[in-house]
C-alpha cells in the first residue's frame, strides 16, 4: 500500500461517470451513518466518541490509490484525526482514530487540551466546556498531531476537516455533534500529452498566474490562514511511468487582487522528464475560479523546452541533481549553470569560488537568482564571483527581481569572452539590499524593470563593464570605480552606464589654491582639494563638494546631505527632513531652521570654513557653474535645466530623492525663497525658486560651506 495513503482512506470508484474538464465535478451518493461499538482506549484526558461521516460525494475527502488506480472511500483504523479547541485556542495532546474501517465510523480516543506558558515554558492542561467549538483535521502526511495542511509535495493525498460543538461533558466523556467531513481542496486529474515514449515524469511544478494557488492552509489560525505559493512534487525512484497524474490542490482568491482580477487565472505546469528536458503546459481556470470539494479533469499538451538547466562541478565535470530548486554553496566548488530553467528557484550562498552562467535561459514566474552571504557558515565570505559566458537570460513574468544581492554580500561580475551578457527581461528588476555591493568589471548587465536598493548598497562599474537599465530614476546608486569616470547615456526611459579612465591622479592641493577648474572637486577633512573618482587618502573623509570659486579665491561648497532630525511622537521616534523656517513646534524639533543648522554646524565644525544657508543668488550661480551640455546658460528663476548641478551634488553617492528642494536665506514680503528641482517629461532636472510661508511651509535644510 502506498505510504502516502496510510492515514486516510476515503473513496470513489475509479470509473467516474461524469467528468467536466476544468469546469465541473462529479457527484456520489451521501454516506449513511453507522454506529459501532467503542474500543478500549487510554485512560488520560477526556474520552471522545464522535459519530463521523464523509458528507456528500462533493464534500468528501478522497484519497487516490496508486496501487489500484482507483479511489478509495473508507475509513481505516490507522487514520488519525487532530482535535483543536477553536473557541479557546487550545491544542490537544493526542489524536482520535476510527473505531472500525468502513464508510462511516465512530472517532474515538482520549484527548487532553492544553495551552502554553513561557518563562519557563510549560504546557498547562485546560478544562473544556459545553459549547466549545472543536475543529477535527485529517492530515495524512504522518504528522498526526498537526492542525495545518501542507500541499507541498503531497499531490496524491487529500485532507478533510469538520467542525463540531461539545454538547455534554459527563464523567470525563465528551459528547459532540456528529462530524460531517468536507475537504477544503479539490482533486485534479491531468493527462499530459507531448512527452516522448518512455519519458518518465521526475517532478512537477504547478503555478497560478494570479498567485491563487495555496501552498499551506492553516484553518485554525487567527491570522495568515492561507500561504500562497507554487506547489512542487518529486516522484520517487526514476519517476512516474504514467503521464496521467492526480493532484490535490487548493485555490483561493488572492487578497491582493480585485474581484475582477480574481475571476481569471491560468494554471501552469512544468515537468522535468527523465530525458533531462523541461516540458511546460498551461490551462485556463474556469471563469470565477476553482471551487473546493470538486473533481476536475483535463488533458494538457506540453511543449518541450529542451535540456533542463544543468548545474555542473567545474573541477569534476559531474552534474548536480536539481528538482526545481538549486542551492549553491560555491565555497565547496566552482559551478557552471547552463541550458534552460523554468520556474526554478536559484540561491547562491557562501562565496570564495565562482559561478559561471553559460548560455543559460531561465523563465520564472517570480524571482530569479538570489545571491547572499551564508551566516550559518563560520568561514563564510561575502565575496561572490559571477562569470558570464555567452548570452544569459533571467525572465520574470511578475514584477519581481531577476537578480538579487543582499545580506552584506559583494558580487563581482566578469565576462569569459567578448559579448557575454546577462539580461534580466520581462518584468525582472535588479535588487541590491542590506549593505551589498554589485561590481560590474566586464560584460554587460541589462535590467528591464528598474533597480530596487537600500540606501547603504551600491553598484560600481569598472574597466569594460556596462549596465543598461529601464526606469532607473536614481543615479546616486551607480558609481564608477576609483580611477574611472561614469558615463551616462539616456534614451527615454532607458539609461546606459559605462566608464572611462579618469583624469590623471593629482596630489591634493590646499583650499587656498582653489580656482574655477576645481568646481566639482571634493574638499576633504584635511582641508585639501581632492580629484573625484579617486580614493581619498587613509584617514581622510569627504566634507563638501566645491560649486563656486570667486575671483579672489574664496568659494562655496555644498554639504554631502540635508539635515535630518529624530522627532519623538506618541507612536515613537521618526526621522524628519522637512522643517518650517521659524516655527518652533514639536514637528520642527522645537527649534527654528537657523537653530537646527547652527546645531549641525557645531557637530560638523571645520577649521577651514563656515557652514551657513545659501542665498537664492548663490544657488543660481552654483547651478550655472555646474552645467553640462544642454543645461541652462543663463539665469531663469523658475525654469533652469540643472542636470549638471544634480550630478555634482550626488558625486559621492548621496541618495537625494528625484524631487529635491531646500531653503535659501533670501526673503521677500511673502516669505522665504526655496529651491525646487525635479524631472520634466524629457527626464531633465529643472530647477526653480519659489517662496514659502516662514511658519507653515516646510522644506529641507541644505548647508553650504563658505571658505
Amino acid at each position: 500500500m502506498n505510504n502516502l495513503m496510510k492515514y486516510m482512506r476515503l473513496t470513489m470508484l475509479s470509473s467516474v461517470a461524469a467528468v467536466v474538464v476544468l469546469i465541473g465535478f462529479t457527484a456520489c451518493a451521501d454516506d449513511t451513518f453507522v454506529s459501532e461499538n467503542k474500543k478500549s482506549v487510554p485512560t488520560d484526558g477526556y474520552q471522545f466518541i464522535i459519530p463521523a461521516s464523509m458528507g456528500s460525494s462533493q464534500t468528501r475527502a478522497i484519497a487516490y490509490n496508486s496501487e489500484t488506480g482507483g479511489y478509495d472511500a473508507t475509513f481505516e483504523t490507522s487514520d488519525r484525526i487532530y482535535v483543536y479547541n477553536k473557541t479557546k485556542g487550545w491544542n490537544s495532546n493526542n489524536a482520535l482514530y476510527p473505531e472500525v474501517a468502513g464508510k462511516t465510523a465512530n472517532l474515538i480516543g482520549w484527548i487532553a487540551f492544553y495551552r502554553y506558558e513561557y518563562n519557563p515554558f510549560q504546557e498547562i492542561v485546560m478544562t473544556p466546556e459545553v459549547g466549545d467549538e472543536l475543529t477535527l483535521c485529517y492530515k495524512t502526511d504522518a504528522m498526526e498531531y498537526s492542525r495545518d495542511f501542507s500541499y507541498e509535495g503531497m499531490p496524491e493525498v487529500d485532507y478533510a476537516i469538520a467542525t463540531v460543538k461539545i454538547t455534554a461533558i459527563n464523567d470525563g466523556v465528551i459528547t459532540t455533534e456528529a462530524a460531517k467531513f468536507i475537504n477544503p481542496q479539490s482533486i485534479y486529474k491531468i493527462k499530459f500529452t507531448g512527452l516522448g515514449t518512455g519519458v518518465k515524469i521526475k517532478n512537477v511544478m504547478i503555478h497560478s498566474a494570479k498567485s491563487k494557488l495555496v501552498e499551506n492552509y492553516f484553518p485554525n489560525s487567527t491570522y495568515n490562514v492561507l500561504d500562497f505559493g507554487d506547489v512542487k512534487y518529486t516522484y520517487k525512484d526514476e519517476g512516474s511511468d504514467s503521464h496521467e497524474l492526480t493532484f490535490m490542490l487548493k485555490f483561493n482568491d488572492n487578497p491582493n487582487l480585485s474581484s475582477e482580477e480574481n475571476m481569471e487565472d491560468v494554471i501552469r505546469f512544468r515537468l522535468l522528464g527523465s530525458d533531462g528536458h523541461y516540458y511546460v503546459g498551461s490551462k485556463s481556470a474556469p471563469t470565477g475560479g476553482f471551487e473546493d470539494s470538486k473533481f476536475y479533469q483535463a488533458e494538457i499538451a506540453v511543449q518541450d523546452l529542451g535540456i533542463a538547466m544543468t548545474l555542473s562541478d567545474n573541477a569534476t565535470g559531474n552534474t548536480v541533481e536539481n528538482n526545481g530548486m538549486v542551492i549553491i554553496k560555491s565555497k565547496d566548488a566552482a559551478y557552471t549553470l547552463s541550458n534552460n530553467g523554468y520556474d526554478t528557484e536559484l540561491e547562491w550562498w557562501g562565496g570564495e569560488n565562482s559561478l559561471t552562467l553559460k548560455n543559460l535561459s531561465v523563465n520564472n514566474s517570480n524571482s530569479g537568482l538570489k545571491v547572499a552571504t551564508d551566516y550559518n557558515d563560520p568561514d563564510n565570505t561575502k565575496e561572490h564571483y559571477l562569470i558570464l559566458d555567452g548570452e544569459n537570460n533571467f525572465t520574470c513574468e511578475n514584477n519581481s527581481f531577476g537578480l538579487a544581492v543582499f545580506d552584506n554580500c559583494s558580487l563581482n561580475i566578469t565576462a569569459a569572452n567578448k559579448n557575454s551578457k546577462l539580461i534580466l527581461g520581462g518584468n525582472a528588476s535588479l535588487s541590491i539590499q542590506n549593505n551589498s555591493v554589485l561590481t560590474i568589471q566586464s560584460g554587460e548587465l541589462f535590467v528591464a524593470a528598474g533597480i530596487w536598493r537600500s540606501d547603504n548598497s551600491r553598484i560600481i562599474i569598472t574597466e569594460s563593464g556596462k549596465l543598461g537599465v529601464y526606469n532607473n530614476y536614481d543615479n546616486s546608486l551607480i558609481k564608477a570605480a576609483s580611477g574611472y569616470v561614469l558615463n551616462v547615456v539616456r534614451d527615454g526611459d532607458y539609461s546606459e552606464y559605462t566608464v572611462t579612465p579618469a583624469d590623471p591622479y593629482e596630489e591634493p592641493k590646499a583650499l587656498s589654491e582653489a580656482t574655477t577648474t576645481d568646481i566639482g572637486k571634493i574638499i576633504g577633512s584635511d582641508g585639501k582639494i581632492h580629484v573625484p573618482n579617486w580614493d581619498l587618502p587613509d584617514g581622510v573623509t569627504p566634507v563638501a563638494i566645491i560649486t563656486h570659486i570667486s575671483n579672489t579665491g574664496h568659494g562655496l561648497a555644498t554639504a554631502l546631505s540635508v539635515i535630518e532630525k529624530k522627532i519623538e511622537s506618541e507612536m515613537g521616534y521618526y526621522t524628519e527632513s522637512y522643517f518650517s523656517w521659524d516655527d518652533t513646534s514639536e514637528t520642527n524639533g522645537g527649534k527654528t531652521a537657523q537653530q537646527m543648522l547652527d546645531d549641525w554646524a557645531a557637530v560638523n565644525r571645520v577649521s577651514f570654513g563656515t557652514w551657513r544657508f545659501p542665498t537664492r543668488e548663490e544657488l543660481q550661480t552654483m547651478i550655472l557653474n555646474c552645467r553640462i551640455d544642454g543645461d541652462a546658460t543663463e539665469v531663469n528663476t523658475y525654469n533652469m535645466t540643472s542636470n549638471g548641478f544634480r550630478a555634482t551634488i550626488t558625486t559621492l553617492g548621496m541618495n537625494f530623492s528625484e524631487y529635491f528642494e531646500c531653503w535659501t536665506s533670501t526673503q521677500n514680503d511673502n516669505g522665504i525663497y526655496y529651491l525646487g528641482m525635479g524631472k520634466n517629461e524629457n527626464n531633465d532636472f529643472i530647477a526653480g525658486f519659489y517662496w514659502g510661508d516662514s511658519s507653515e511651509f516646510r522644506s529641507r535644510i541644505f548647508p553650504i560651506l563658505e571658505f
